[in-house]
C-alpha cells in the first residue's frame, strides 16, 4: 500500500514542545546569481520557540549558499522533549541546514520518548543539504526522528542521517534504550526514496552484540537534476568492484546504490551511501570524500575543523 503525504507528516499533527519555522526567498525576481548557480536570496520568515533557536550567519558561507543552524538550550535534548522543525527553500535558492555540536539525546529514566521532526519544502530550481553532526545517545535515552522532504522535479537534495553509538569515552557503548530514524522523499508529490533505521535490542541479540566494532551509523542520500555529475562520480569511485588481492578495511563499510526515478519523461538521478565505522574521525573523513564535490556550491564545509 502506498504511503501517503499525510501519513508521512503525521508527527507535524502532535502536540510539539518547540517548534521552529525557516523560509527562503530570492531577494528579487532578477536577483543576482553565483558561480554556483545561486540566486541571493532572503530571510522571509524566522520564527523558534523553546527549547530550539534557529541561528543564520551572516558570513555563514563563501557565496549566496544560506546556512542554518538549529541549536538546543542546554546543550541537548531530554526526556520527552518533542519538536518540530518546517523550513521552505525558495526557487532557485541554496540552504545548509546543520548544527554546532553533535545532537546530544539524554537519559530517558522515565521511559519517554525524545521525539524530533523536520519537514521541508524545496521549491523549483533549489537546492537543500541537511548536515548536520551526530545523534549522539547517552545510555538509558529513547530516541525517534523523522525527516519529510518534498522536493520538485527539479530542485535537488542532499541529507545525512547518521549516529553514534553514544558516549564513547565513557564506556556507553550502544547502551541506549532505542533509536528509530526515518527519512522519505517526494518528488512532485510522490513517494520516491524512504528509508527506516532501528537500533533496538532483542531478546536474542543487543545493539552492541550486533555491530560489534562499530560506533557510527550513516546514511548518505543525494537525489536531484543539478546532482547528476557528482553521482556518476561518487558510483565510479564507491562503486567499483574491490581488485583482487586488495585487503578489505573492516574499520570501514561502504555501500552504495544508484536511484533512478522517471517523472514524465525526466529521469531524476540519484545516489544512496550506507556506511559504518569504528570512530568518528573515520566517519568524518569518509563524509568528506562523498561530500567534497558539492562544497563550492554550498560555500564551504560545515564539519571542517570540528573533528
Amino acid at each position: 500500500m502506498e504511503t501517503t503525504i499525510e501519513e508521512e507528516e503525521m508527527c507535524a499533527k502532535m502536540l510539539y514542545q518547540g517548534t521552529a519555522n525557516f523560509t527562503l526567498i530570492p531577494k528579487s525576481q532578477n536577483a543576482l546569481v553565483d558561480h554556483q548557480g545561486n540566486k541571493k536570496a532572503v530571510v522571509e520568515t524566522i520564527q523558534y520557540t523553546y527549547p530550539l533557536k534557529l541561528l543564520v550567519p551572516k558570513f555563514g558561507s563563501t557565496n549566496n549558499c544560506v546556512w542554518v543552524y538549529i541549536i538546543s538550550f542546554g546543550g541537548g535534548l531530554v526526556e520527552g522533549d518533542k519538536l518540530q522543525c518546517n523550513v521552505e527553500i525558495g526557487a532557485e535558492c541554496a540552504s545548509v541546514i546543520t548544527t554546532q555540536s553533535s545532537t546530544k539525546v539524554f537519559i530517558c529514566p522515565n521511559g519517554l520518548i525524545t521525539e524530533q521532526c523536520l519537514v521541508a519544502r524545496v521549491r523549483s530550481g533549489a537546492l537543500l543539504a541537511i548536515l548536520p553532526d551526530p545523534v549522539v545517545c547517552f545510555k538509558n535515552a529513547a530516541y525517534k526522528q523523522s525527516q519529510v522532504i518534498h522536493l520538485s522535479k527539479d530542485s535537488s537534495l542532499i541529507l545525512l542521517d547518521w549516529c553514534s553509538s553514544g558516549r564513547m569515552a565513557n564506556g556507553e557503548i550502544w547502551d541506549f534504550t532505542s533509536f528509530k530514524s526515518s527519512n522519505s522523499v517526494f518528488i512532485d508529490n510522490k513517494l520516491v526514496f524512504k528509508d527506516c533505521l532501528l537500533l533496538d535490542a532483542t531478546k536474542i541479540v543487543t545493539t552492541k552484540e550486533a555491530l560489534r566494532q562499530y560506533n557510527i551509523l550513516a546514511t548518505c542520500v543525494i537525489i536531484g537534476t543539478s546532482t547528476i555529475e557528482q553521482c556518476q562520480h561518487l558510483l565510479h569511485v564507491f562503486g567499483k568492484r574491490q581488485a583482487l588481492g586488495e585487503k578489505l578495511d573492516e574499520n570501514v563499510l561502504l555501500a552504495i546504490s544508484e536511484l533512478e526515478y522517471i517523472l514524465g519523461n525526466e529521469k531524476i538521478p540519484g545516489v544512496v551511501i550506507k556506511l559504518a565505522t569504528t570512530n568518528t574521525l573515520q566517519a568524518v573523513e569518509q563524509v568528506g570524500k562523498i561530500l567534497q564535490h558539492f562544497y563550492d556550491r554550498l560555500g564551504g564545509n560545515p564539519f571542517e575543523g570540528k573533528y
